[in-house]
């Protein structure tokens, strides 16, 4: 296509050397990319797969520490007392409602002897088995340690089980039982992620107990329960069942040369293991090889193509000039300058015969500009308005060069009388905008910044009308100006203007009015609110202190009396119906306090251990009379301390405790807190009546509960939830609450965390004695 090369031209033999060398690096660069590239992707592959046995391995034993938790939590529950009566058991543990999830084929409860005394599902029929002859079972019955031993046949079933052996201890620390989970593995559990899922295309997952050589789980069902290669068949798999964790690349005993992973499984010493076949593991690299090699064939074709374009490129420009001078004398591109390739002989004539289409070029132009011009006057007489062209001599006279045909509908004069005497446009300007109009235009001929003005003229029948100019300077000559524009008729636009401001007026004073009103309203309103809140707390002060007298004369007679006598009785129902009236008085002293702006919150080193401690230990007699249990739990994140309001923390936290204690008649209720961006996050869970969604938004409104059944069943003022959203907010922090009806409600603080300065030593538990012991008696 391009003719062959002449090697006598030193352009042949440059494009030539630079082609050689070119491919001596090319090819020389693809060899040493591909050993490196293979090096790489097999430290790559080998880590991928050990990071993938080991996420696999981390989420096994999380499961199986998940389960044993809800065993061990089970075995903390059964006493002696419970284990006595085998239908007791059998009751509770069908209480538990332990998912089928957990333990798909449920639990069993035995005695001392290793005797089923209860079992979930009953369907089994288990009850009444004695399962001590099995070594796990009776090592735990000696021992009184949890046993997680390799999966077994069970000689009933014939089905692999694997088991979770917790031992119940009583108060002596004696074994009296145990807690048994148990997994069919020929079902669906836990386990089922590793046996459905392949590694790549052709390699597996497997889980392997070391002690026995088994295979517990895999990919390949055929393999579950079956024995792994003895020892000396496999290195890499010896090394596994030894202790390694690790990758390794060695033959199976099937045969195949697999690249394999391997990580321990902590809590029950088995291994999280994958092959896969040295073929399908490599096949990436071996294709990536032989892509290069077909990149570099094509780039070498590539090279050699560029190399003889090039030596066509330098004769090129000559061809081109020819080209479009061509094409521009047929008419198919319009007239343009030729491009100048490089500055060589070639180059030169380009320039030269560029200069000359210039010149004719220009003087076409001019011709058209004539033209345009005359078809310019004929389209601007319908353009609305009068388009212009005014000039300002030196001497002060001025002229309209252009009147364009507006004017006859704005002025009423025909644009040549305007052209020739340019003082009649001034003469019909108002008398009070003269002086401004000339000093605008003047400005802007010193400035030749843009001309903007409205004034008014008055036509020769009294009509007055508001017209703006708009007009762009330029100096010409000698101390002459020259604007460009046009002038508008803007009549309507100032009579709108006019009407709103009219408008605009009258707003105004009825906002100042109005606003005058509300703000009448507003005080009374507060010096109301002032005088309701001193009512309310003057009450409750006058209240309290003989209140506080006959719980003391109560304390005393209770004290003084025999605990199964009538008068000791009366005086407990006295002290119970005093503290709850005290608590309702408090409430009372704490909203009159917010309502009136006197609440202060305090800043001071909290021990926040203490304080979550002490909440749960004044709420513990009341959830033990309902028997319900009360847990606190604490993230490992939990700062030791903070700075915060130690009274109003406890004051948050009781107010929640008492609430989910009083609402709840069975399950539990817990106190959770942890740490979270920089928040403090407090969570009160419990298992009671729930809140409708529909009531969820006015439960902290004061004075209001879910609906008037609650306040007849439980009682109370409708204050505390009030009180303590109130406070969340004072302390800067935010409540919410999330309830299901039936099921039980969650309501969750977040208070911002504030760090003690080292230079603290004290931490403040509370702020006083006294408060304290109110507190107590508030939630007795």
């Amino acid at each position: 296509m391009f003719g062959l090369p002449n090697w006598r031209s030193l352009q042949t033999r440059i494009a030539a050397g630079m082609l050689v060398v070119v491919l001596g690096i090319l090819w020389v660069a693809e060899y040493s990319l591909s050993q490196s590239l293979r090096r790489d992707m097999e430290a790559a592959i080998s880590a991928q797969q050990y990071s993938t046995v080991s996420l696999i391995a981390k989420e096994i034993d999380r499961s199986i520490v998940e389960r044993l938790s809800i065993a061990e939590s089970l075995a903390e529950s059964l006493t002696s007392g419970v284990l006595a009566f085998p239908a007791a058991t059998q009751r509770l543990i069908e209480e538990r409602k332990i998912p089928g999830r957990i333990f798909n084929w449920g639990i069993i409860v035995t005695d001392s002897t290793g005797t089923a005394i209860a079992s979930v599902p009953t369907d089994l029929h288990r009850t009444g088995t004695n399962y001590k002859e099995y070594d796990f079972i009776a090592k735990a019955l000696s021992t009184g340690d949890v046993q997680l031993p390799d999966p077994v046949i069970s000689p009933n079933s014939g089905l692999p089980v694997f088991t979770m052996v917790v031992p119940i201890i009583d108060d002596n620390q004696h074994t009296i039982g145990l807690v048994i989970g148990v997994t069919n593995l020929a079902q669906s559990n836990f386990l089922d992620e590793i046996g459905l899922a392949k590694y790549g295309n052709t390699g597996d997952f497997l889980v392997t107990a070391p002690v026995g050589r088994l295979y517990v789980a895999s990919s390949d069902k055929r393999r579950v329960m079956k024995s792994g290669p003895a020892r000396g068949v496999n290195p890499v798999y010896d090394r596994y069942i030894d202790g390694y964790e690790g990758s390794g690349i060695a033959k199976s005993s099937r045969g195949v040369v697999e690249m394999s992973s391997s990580r321990r499984i902590p809590t029950t010493g088995w291994l999280m293991q994958s092959v896969l076949p040295v073929d399908e593991a490599f096949a990436p690299i071996e294709a990536m090889e032989r892509h290069l090699i077909v990149v570099s064939l094509v780039l070498t074709l590539v090279a050699t193509l560029i190399s003889w374009w090039w030596l066509h490129l330098q004769l090129r420009p000559l061809s081109e000039a020819s080209t479009l001078l061509r094409n521009m004398r047929e008419g198919v591109i319009p007239r343009q300058a030729l491009p100048v390739v490089r500055p060589d002989e070639i180059g030169l004539l380009t320039e030269a015969f560029n200069g000359l289409q210039a010149t004719i070029i220009d003087e076409e132009s001019r011709a058209a500009e004539h033209t345009a011009n005359r078809r310019l006057r004929h389209i601007v007489s319908f353009v609305p308005g009068m388009l212009f062209q005014y000039r300002l001599h030196a001497d002060g006279r001025s002229d309209f060069p252009f009147v364009s045909e507006g004017i006859r509908e704005i002025y009423g004069i025909a644009p040549e009388e305007a052209e020739g005497n340019a003082s009649l446009l001034l003469d019909t300007m108002h008398a009070d905008d003269r002086e401004a109009f000339l000093a605008s235009r003047n400005e802007s001929a010193r400035t030749l910044e843009p001309w903007n003005a409205d004034y008014r003229i008055v036509l020769p029948d009294g009509q007055s009308r508001w017209l703006m100019i708009t007009a762009q300077p330029e100096r010409v000559g000698a101390g002459e100006t020259f604007w460009h524009g046009f002038i508008t008729d803007i009549s309507e636009r100032k009579a709108m203007a006019a009407e709103l401001e009219q408008y605009r007026d009258h707003l105004e004073h009825l906002v100042e009015i109005r606003t005058a009103d509300l703000e009448a309203a507003r005080a009374e309103a507060e010096r109301l609110a002032g005088v309701k809140s001193e009512f309310l707390a003057n009450m409750s002060h006058e209240i309290r202190t003989p209140l506080h007298g006959m719980l003391g004369l109560a304390h005393i007679g209770k004290r003084n009396t025999d605990d199964d006598s009538k008068a000791h009785r009366t005086f407990d129902k006295i002290l119970h119906s005093g503290n709850l009236l005290l608590g309702i008085i408090n409430d009372i002293l704490d909203f009159s306090k917010m309502e009136a702006g006197m609440l202060k919150i305090e800043s001071a080193p909290v021990d926040l251990a203490a304080v979550l401690s002490e909440s749960l230990e004044l709420m513990q007699e009341r959830a033990d009379a309902k028997k319900l249990p009360l847990a606190l739990i604490t993230a490992d994140d939990l700062p030791p301390t903070c700075r915060s309001d130690a009274l109003r923390l406890r004051q948050i936290l009781l107010n929640l405790l008492s609430n989910a204690v009083k609402f709840t008649e069975q399950g539990s209720v817990s106190l959770e807190a942890k740490f979270a961006g920089q928040q403090l996050v407090f969570r009160v869970i419990d298992t009671g009546i729930g809140i409708p969604a529909e009531q969820r938004d006015s439960i902290f409104h004061p004075f209001e509960q879910g609906d008037s059944s609650t306040t007849r069943r439980f009682g109370g003022t409708g204050l505390g939830l009030a009180i303590t959203a109130r406070l969340v907010e004072l302390m800067g922090g935010s409540i919410s609450v999330d309830s299901t009806p039936g099921q039980g409600s969650c309501f969750e603080v977040r208070l911002p965390y504030v760090a003690v300065s080292p230079s603290v030593a004290t931490l403040s538990h509370d702020d006083s004695g006294q408060q304290h012991q109110t507190l107590t008696e508030i939630h007795q």
